[in-house]
């Protein structure tokens, strides 16, 4: 049981890491695509 609540624990974990890597990547390719780089 304590294991189930582990792996799950972890599982959120890593879907919130990924969700906020995600975000910030976002918000860098739009603001490159909103100031040119050159």
């Amino acid at each position: 049981m304590d294991a189930i609540v582990r792996v799950g624990a972890n599982l959120d974990h890593d879907l919130s890491y990924r969700v906020l890597v995600i975000n910030r990547e976002r918000a860098a390719t739009e603001a490159t695509h909103r100031e040119p780089s050159c």
